[in-house]
């Protein structure tokens, strides 16, 4: 898991981070971030879009979350 700490503004790294991770993520795996939604708020917006624009994931996002979080699976490749 990455969290954004002190400094909500930090989100926007997690796209890179997440890039540099994905091939390593084993089907089945999951990467979860901290002060994410789906409105892409706290500069979180490049990150949303590109994990809800993957096939190869199945994203969703903590409901009642106030700071965010979202959960993005690898999928098995067919």
């Amino acid at each position: 898991m990455i969290s954004s700490g002190p400094s909500p503004g930090r989100s926007i790294w997690y796209k890179n981070y997440f890039i540099t991770v994905l091939p390593k993520l084993a089907a089945g795996g999951a990467f979860t971030a901290h002060n994410v939604s789906p409105r892409g708020g706290w500069g979180s917006a490049s990150f949303v879009e590109y994990v809800l624009s993957l096939p190869s994931l199945e994203t969703t996002f903590a409901e009642g979350s106030r700071a965010g979080l979202s959960v993005s699976v690898k999928r098995a490749e067919k």
